[in-house]
């Protein structure tokens, strides 16, 4: 073989290999283009499911300011209404007391008063009794014979 059949040689193997390397290339560039178009559609997909999600979180977090809202309003107004509960017990508590106060005093002035009577009126009674047997007993009683004498 002589040099130019060499070169010719080298050459269609050159040629062959740049060729191959060419389509490989073109292979290559057409499915990075392929995988473009599934990564934009992708993005794509992921940019609208990010929206939707973005949306139904807004509105989530609205729903949740709304309840929580209600929520505080509803503790406020059952600490407003047990404060008022509270207060209204307390005061019916004091003026229970104080009733309660006032009767135990009154039944035991009430006690004494009675007390008081009753030992004077069976003090009386007592008395009026020895009193009425020292009159009948003398009154009703019979003569000594020297009592009668000395009349």
């Amino acid at each position: 073989m002589d040099s130019e059949s060499v070169q010719t040689f080298n050459f269609v193997i050159i040629t062959g290999a740049v060729l191959l390397q060419t389509i490989l290339l073109i292979g290559i560039a057409v499915s990075v283009a392929r995988m473009r178009r599934s990564v934009e559609q992708l993005s794509c997909d992921v940019h609208r499911f990010l929206e939707t999600a973005s949306r139904s979180i807004e509105i989530l977090n609205v729903n949740v300011t709304q309840v929580s809202a209600k929520v505080q309003g509803g503790l406020d107004e059952a600490e407003h209404i047990t404060g008022e509960a509270l207060a209204r017990s307390r005061a019916h508590v004091l003026a229970l007391d104080g009733l309660i106060g006032d009767f135990l005093r009154t039944a035991e002035y009430a006690n004494r008063e009675i007390a008081q009577i009753t030992r004077g009126s069976f003090r009386e009674a007592r008395a009026l009794n020895a009193g009425l047997r020292a009159g009948l007993g003398r009154l009703f009683r019979r003569r000594t014979s020297r009592e009668r004498a000395a009349q």
